[in-house]
C-alpha cells in the first residue's frame, strides 16, 4: 500500500514537471509563502479512542491564490512515526477523489480538513510518543494566471489545460506534532490487521473498511498485486451473525464466523485463500 501510493505522488510530480518542461529552472512556479498547518485536536487520546487533527493551508504572501486539496484527506496524506520511531501502516486503500480550485485570499488561511480521525486510516495500535505531519498533494496557483489561461481558452479552446504550466504543489511536509497515546484497549480491526498484514502473499495489500461496511461489523480488504480498478478483491468479515449476500463461511475465529467473499479469480491469485485466512487469524 505505501508503495502504491508513493507512485501515486511521484506520477503527479513527473505530471507537473513534464507540464511545465518548456519553460526555464527559474520559471518553475515555487510560492514558498503557501504552507499548511496541523493541529492536533485531540491532546491526550487513548488507543482505540480517537486521534484527531485539522489541517489548514497559510497563504503569507500578497498574492491571490487559487487551491485544489482533493487528496488531502486520504491516499497515505499523513506520516505518523510510533513510538520505535517507524512509520504506523496505513489502512485506508486508495481512494479516487475528484475537486476544483478554491479561492486562497492573501495573508489569509483556509481549513481545508476540519476534522478527521486518524484511528480510522492509520494502525495506531501502541501506546506512547506519536509524531505526526502533513506530507500529501495539494495543487496551487496563482489566481490571475489562472484567469488569463482561462481568457486564453474562449479564443482558442486548443488550450484548455495551459493554465498546468503556472501550477505547483505546497510544500511539504507540514509543521510536525506529537502526542503521547495512552494504553487502552486494543480494537478488534487492529487485531486483525496485525494478524492479516504482515502474512499475506507478497505485494498484496491490506485496507480496513475500504468501503462502508453493511453491519457494524468491519469489513478487510485484500487487495492482489497490480490491481486495475475493474479487478476483484477479497472481503473478510468477522461476525456473530449469519452470512451476507455472496459471502461463505470459511471457519472461526475468536467465537465469531470467518466470512470472505471472493471470486474464482482471486483463487487464482492466491490459492486455497479461504483456508489460509482461517490458519493465520488463529496463529497458525
Amino acid at each position: 500500500m505505501v508503495v502504491r501510493l508513493i507512485l501515486m505522488r511521484i506520477a503527479a510530480l513527473i505530471a507537473l514537471t513534464v507540464l511545465g518542461s518548456c519553460r526555464s529552472e527559474e520559471e518553475q512556479p515555487r510560492f514558498p509563502d503557501v504552507h499548511a498547518r496541523l493541529v492536533l485536536l485531540d491532546a491526550d487520546p487513548a488507543v482505540g479512542s480517537p486521534l484527531r487533527v485539522r489541517l489548514d493551508l497559510v497563504n503569507d504572501s500578497d498574492t491571490p491564490m487559487l487551491f485544489d486539496a482533493q487528496q488531502s484527506e486520504g491516499n497515505g496524506s499523513f506520516e505518523i512515526l510510533g513510538p520505535n520511531e517507524k512509520t504506523v501502516p496505513f489502512i485506508d486503500g486508495p481512494r479516487q477523489t475528484f475537486g476544483n480550485y478554491s479561492d486562497l485570499a492573501p495573508r489569509s488561511s483556509v481549513t481545508v480538513i476540519k476534522e478527521l480521525d486518524l484511528t480510522a486510516q492509520y494502525l495506531i495500535s501502541k501506546p506512547g510518543r506519536h509524531a505526526i505531519r502533513f506530507q500529501g498533494w495539494i495543487r496551487i496557483v496563482e489566481k490571475q494566471r489562472y484567469e488569463q489561461s482561462w481568457k486564453e481558452t474562449e479564443k482558442d479552446p486548443g488550450k484548455a489545460w495551459s493554465y498546468r504550466r503556472f501550477e505547483a504543489t505546497v510544500g511539504t511536509p507540514s509543521n510536525s506534532v506529537t502526542v503521547n497515546v495512552q494504553p487502552g484497549p486494543l480494537p478488534e480491526k487492529y487485531v486483525v490487521a496485525e494478524k492479516l498484514m504482515p502474512a499475506l502473499p507478497k505485494e498484496w495489500e491490506f485496507a480496513v473498511n475500504w468501503v462502508p461496511p453493511r453491519t457494524a461489523d468491519p469489513e478487510y480488504t485484500l487487495f492482489p498485486p497490480a490491481r486495475k480498478k475493474s479487478d476483484s478483491v477479497i472481503v473478510v468479515r468477522l461476525s456473530q451473525g449469519p452470512p451476507l449476500k455472496n459471502e461463505r463461511r470459511a471457519g472461526e475465529w475468536n467465537g465469531k464466523n470467518v466470512y470472505i467473499r471472493s471470486s474464482a479469480a482471486d483463487e487464482k491469485a492466491w490459492p486455497d485463500h479461504d483456508r489460509r485466512l482461517v490458519e493465520i487469524l488463529n496463529g497458525r
